[in-house]
């Protein structure tokens, strides 16, 4: 008879339990806790492994608790104050550490384990990661955090990692070549007219000063000779370059960027002077940072490290001696540079888009050639 394997339902693996012991050891305080740790390494001269995995531990307050080697994976530890803990070696396998708050915690241990835990809104300022594997952890939030030898995936999406890899590296070079390519034609298209606007400005004060002087021959010529040349000067003063022929007067940068054609080419013109903008910025801007990381070991900051707090004339003396220190704190920061990232990288579909439909209209101009 037949088996039907997929009418059967799948087989779940059991929801992981740590040791209730453990749990109520931990349960006794810090000061409890990281006595039994270190009276269990003199008895056992081994390290003991607390088993806690799968254990809801939300919301609890661990600061500062030895928690090396601990065994945590699957635990829940949303909202869990976890400050200057040692977590050396900890296994966090599929935690839930949501909102949970790590500031200053040591995981600086090659068997720290990380992969595929949740780590939204989690606090990770001035965290220790070195060697860590965070392979596969949602939400990561550098800040401040030493990185040196941790291991993320190659498909890395924290913010840190999208920013380093976007405009640092191989993609830094790649910016600065469109960037050229960008602004050639620009800076081609504007010498063109402005050596169009020299011409006409020379045209027009020729042609002025042959009516005049065609004026004067006509007063001493004769009657048919003088309607001729007013003739001709009235045929050569049409072509002059005049607002009272219907010539339009437009800047420079107005021609450049298409103002005189229709409105999707101008906005078309904009949003790719836009894109470059942006691009170069975010380049400009993430590299030293990336540069820093290499050289420190630490991420660079989130968010902008907030100045100490003075009295009020402290503080207008600061201001006055360092105007643009708030600029300073913002270049070293990298969290407000995910919006413009977010904009590039929506406008570089646009600019793809531009750039494949005046292909495809260079491509279909006709051409003469002489016969062969």
């Amino acid at each position: 008879m037949r088996k039907h394997w997929l009418s059967r339902p799948a087989r779940q693996s059991p929801p992981l339990q740590g040791d209730p012991t453990h749990l109520a050891k931990l349960r006794e305080g810090r000061e409890a806790w990281n006595c039994w740790r270190r009276d269990e390494r003199e008895k056992r001269k081994t390290d003991l492994v607390p088993l806690l995995m799968g254990f809801n531990l939300r919301g609890a307050v661990l600061d500062e608790y030895d928690l090396s080697g601990v065994n945590l994976q699957e635990a829940v530890l949303r909202r869990t104050s976890l400050r200057g803990a040692e977590l050396r070696g900890a296994l966090f396998l599929r935690a839930d550490l949501r909102s949970a708050n790590l500031e200053g915690a040591w995981l600086d241990n090659k068997e720290s384990d990380l992969r595929d835990a949740d780590l939204r809104r989690a606090i990770l300022s001035e965290v220790l990661l070195d060697e860590a594997d965070i392979r596969g952890a949602r939400g990561v939030v550098l800040d401040s955090t030493r990185v040196r030898n941790a291991r993320f995936s190659s498909t890395a999406k924290d913010p840190w990692s999208v920013l380093r890899k976007n405009y640092t590296g191989p993609r830094l070079i790649l910016n600065y070549i469109f960037l050229i390519a960008f602004l050639v034609p620009y800076i081609l298209k504007a010498a063109g007219w402005i050596g169009v606007s020299r011409i006409e400005a020379a045209v027009g004060t020729g042609v002025a000063c042959l009516a005049d002087k065609a004026e004067a021959t006509a007063e001493k010529a004769g009657e048919w000779n003088a309607q001729a040349i007013r003739g001709v000067k009235a045929s050569v003063e049409k072509h002059v370059p005049s607002k009272e022929r219907g010539w339009r007067e437009y800047s420079l940068w107005q021609v450049m960027i298409g103002f005189d054609r229709s409105i999707w080419y101008w906005a078309t013109a904009v949003a790719l002077i836009v894109y470059n903008l942006l691009r170069s910025l975010l380049t400009i801007l993430v590299a030293p940072l990336r540069d820093e990381e290499e050289r420190s070991g630490h991420s660079p900051a989130y968010l902008p490290k907030p100045a100490p707090s003075a009295s009020l004339t402290e503080r207008v003396l600061n201001t006055l001696v360092q105007p643009l220190g708030w600029l300073e704190r913002y270049r070293n920061a990298y969290g407000w540079m995910i919006w413009p990232h977010r904009v590039v990288s929506v406008l570089f579909v646009f600019a793809v888009g531009a750039f494949l439909i005046h292909t495809c209209s260079w491509l279909v101009t006709p051409i003469l050639l002489p016969p062969a």
